[in-house]
C-alpha cells in the first residue's frame, strides 16, 4: 500500500481491465500473496519515477492524482458591468460601476484522477493519458478532463493547446493563454532540446463571444497552431508560438445577411529563467501576446469578444496584447513564495464605436509542504479593471473597479 493509502495493486488490475490489458498475472499474483503487491508490480525506470510494468504485458502504467481544497474571500465593493446590445443597427454598449453582490466566503473542492500508460514500439515511445476531473461548489460536475495518445511524433485527443507557456507560477493563473482542446499534432525534435510542432486545434472552447455581437458560426475551419520551443536543463527555456483561426457568425444581419467570414490570429513569446539569489533557488517566467480577432490566446478576459459584427455585416475584429511576469523563491526545501504580476488591454473599433477595456492583476502568495504530497497554501489577489468607450467620436467615462481576494488551500497529491 503507497503512502496514499491507496491498494495499487488492486487498482492496477481494474485500471489495465479498462484499458484492456492482459491481467491475468496481477489477479494470480495478489490472490492469497502478501507480498503480491511487490512481486507483481515491477518498476518501469526507462519511463520515468512511478511508472510499474504488469504482468504478461508490454505495457507500463502510472496512476496519480490529486484533491486541492480552497477557501476564498473577495472584498470587493464594486464591480464592472458592461451590456452589449445595438441601437439602430449599430453595437452599443452600456458600462458602468455597480455594487458587487455579497461574497464573503466561497468554498470549492477539486480533485483529478490520472492513469498514464507506456510502451516500447517499433516507432519510439507510445504514450497515452487520461485524466477525469471533479468539482464541488454551488453545483457538483465531473467530467474528463483530458485524453490523448502519443507516438512517433504525433499527438491526438484532447489536451492542452500547443500554443500556451505558461499562466505564471502562482497558484492562481495570470492573463496568458490556457486552454484545454482536441487537436492533432506533429512534433519534431530541433538539435538538443529543441522541438517544433504544428497543429490543427478545435477552436469551440476558446471562441469569446456574447451572442449579441458576436456568435461564432457552427461550422468553423479547426486553428492551425505552429510552436517552436526550445528546453535546457541548467537555466530554462523559451517558446515562441502562432495560430490562425476561423471566424464566421451565424447572425443575419437586416442589411445585408450572413456577415462574411474573416481570419483571426495570435502570436506569443515566453521564457523560463532558473536562478540562484542570496543563496537561495528562483525561477523567473515571462511571457508575451498579441491576439487580433483570438483573444483566448491572451488569457481570459470578460469584457471583450473576438469581434463585433458591424452595421454593414463586417467583421471588425479585436486586437489587444496581454503582459505577464512570475517569479518562484525558495526558502527551503518545505517553503517557497510566488509573486506573478500580468495584464491585458483589448481595442475594438467600428465604424461608430470603439471599445477599450483593460485589466490589471497582481498576486502574491506563499507556500508550505509539511509532509510529501501535502501542500497549504495562502495567497492575495489584486484586481483593477478598466473600460472607456467613444460613440459617434464621443468619448465616454472612464469607469474602473478595484477589488481584491484572498484565498487559502490545501493539496493532497498521490
Amino acid at each position: 500500500m503507497d503512502r496514499s493509502g491507496l491498494p495499487i495493486a488492486g487498482l492496477a488490475v481494474f485500471v489495465a481491465a479498462m484499458l484492456g490489458i492482459p491481467v491475468d498475472g496481477v489477479a494470480r499474483a495478489v490472490d492469497g500473496n502478501p507480498d503480491a503487491e511487490e512481486a507483481a508490480l515491477q518498476s518501469c525506470p526507462e519511463f520515468g519515477t512511478g511508472f510499474f510494468r504488469l504482468p504478461n504485458s508490454e505495457t507500463c502504467l502510472k496512476i496519480g492524482g490529486q484533491i486541492t481544497v480552497t477557501g476564498e474571500a473577495n472584498f470587493g465593493r464594486k464591480a464592472l458591468y458592461a451590456e452589449t446590445l445595438y441601437l439602430a443597427g449599430n453595437p452599443f454598449i452600456i458600462y458602468d460601476l455597480l455594487p458587487s453582490e455579497a461574497l464573503p466566503l466561497k468554498a470549492d473542492t477539486e480533485t483529478i484522477i490520472s492513469v498514464t500508460t507506456a510502451s516500447t514500439t517499433e516507432y519510439g515511445p507510445m504514450v497515452s493519458f487520461a485524466s477525469i476531473k471533479g468539482n464541488s461548489t454551488e453545483q457538483e460536475t465531473l467530467g474528463l478532463e483530458k485524453a490523448f495518445m502519443a507516438i512517433g511524433g504525433f499527438t491526438i485527443g484532447r489536451r492542452n493547446s500547443f500554443f500556451d507557456f505558461s499562466t505564471g507560477l502562482s497558484f492562481t493563473g495570470g492573463y496568458a493563454s490556457n486552454a484545454i482542446t482536441t487537436l492533432v499534432a506533429y512534433g519534431r525534435d530541433v538539435g538538443a532540446g529543441g522541438r517544433v510542432t504544428v497543429a490543427l486545434e478545435d477552436n469551440k472552447d476558446r471562441r469569446v463571444e456574447d451572442g449579441v455581437w458576436a456568435l461564432r458560426g457552427s461550422h468553423t475551419l479547426p486553428d492551425v497552431v505552429v510552436a517552436a520551443r526550445y528546453d535546457n536543463q541548467n537555466w530554462g527555456g523559451v517558446q515562441l508560438s502562432a495560430a490562425i483561426t476561423h471566424l464566421s457568425d451565424d447572425r443575419v444581419t437586416n442589411c445585408c445577411g450572413v456577415p462574411g467570414d474573416s481570419y483571426g490570429w495570435a502570436i506569443a513569446a515566453g521564457a523560463e529563467c532558473r536562478t540562484k539569489i542570496a543563496g537561495y533557488f528562483g525561477r523567473f517566467i515571462f511571457g508575451t501576446a498579441y491576439a487580433d480577432g483570438a483573444l483566448s490566446y491572451l488569457g481570459a478576459f470578460p469584457f471583450a469578444t473576438d469581434y463585433i459584427v458591424d452595421a454593414d455585416a463586417t467583421l471588425a475584429r479585436t486586437k489587444g496584447y496581454s503582459l505577464l511576469a512570475s517569479y518562484e523563491h525558495v526558502w527551503g526545501e518545505r517553503l517557497k513564495s510566488t509573486v506573478t504580476v500580468s495584464g491585458i488591454s483589448t481595442r475594438t473599433r467600428t465604424r461608430e464605436l470603439l471599445w477599450a477595456p483593460s485589466s490589471i492583476m497582481a498576486t502574491a502568495g506563499v507556500e508550505f509542504m509539511p509532509a510529501t504530497g501535502l501542500t497549504v497554501g495562502f495567497e492575495g489577489n489584486y484586481y483593477r479593471d478598466m473600460a472607456t468607450a467613444q460613440y459617434f467620436g464621443v468619448q465616454g467615462e472612464s469607469s474602473t473597479a478595484d477589488f481584491s481576494k484572498i484565498k487559502a488551500y490545501a493539496r493532497r497529491t498521490f
